[in-house]
């Protein structure tokens, strides 16, 4: 997987999210449908690959500023179950970790904001191989530092991929 639009080709598709939810009996799956996506728009000399999903609103950060910096304990709860339980095994059942979770990727449905959803798959990286092998977890200083430096893991510090660099 080389990029976000090929994550989102594969993990993103509605019948994927919908098979996900049903065979665990979710209402609601914080993962963004892929709605379509381009190979590249020339611009300036460049070509620009696009991605589109549904159109969400304010994300985590935002929220809290707006708050006065305090989210009530079960809107907490809420994003915790949201995000920390239900998207990322569907990201980590998927054989990725998503390497990036932070309060500006966990964006507010606008019709109806109990759902948050979980974005930005450009660090998506594989955990596993498609026989289901875990990847190798010695440190790789090519991968060191991925992530945003302010919330990524130890392991991700080191050039580690892990499911527990997103919790």
């Amino acid at each position: 997987m080389n990029n976000e639009r090929d994550f989102y080709m594969w993990f993103g598709r509605a019948s994927r999210i919908a098979e996900w939810r049903e065979k665990r009996k979710l209402n609601f799956l914080g993962m963004p449908e892929l709605i379509m996506w381009g190979p590249g728009l020339p611009l300036d000399g460049n070509k620009y690959l696009f991605i589109v999903t549904k159109r969400l609103g304010n994300n985590l950060e935002e929220l809290w500023i707006e708050n006065g910096k305090i989210l009530s304990a079960k809107t907490v709860i809420n994003i915790g179950i949201q995000i920390l339980i239900n998207v990322l095994e569907y990201i980590h059942n998927s054989r990725h970790v998503h390497n990036d979770v932070k309060p500006l990727n966990i964006l507010i449905d606008p019709e109806c904001c109990d759902r948050v959803y979980l974005v930005d798959f450009g660090f998506a990286f594989e955990y596993k191989n498609w026989k289901r092998e875990h990847a190798t977890i010695e440190p790789n200083p090519k991968y060191a530092h991925f992530g945003t430096l302010e919330f990524t893991a130890r392991d991700s510090h080191l050039g580690r991929f892990s499911r527990r660099a997103d919790l």
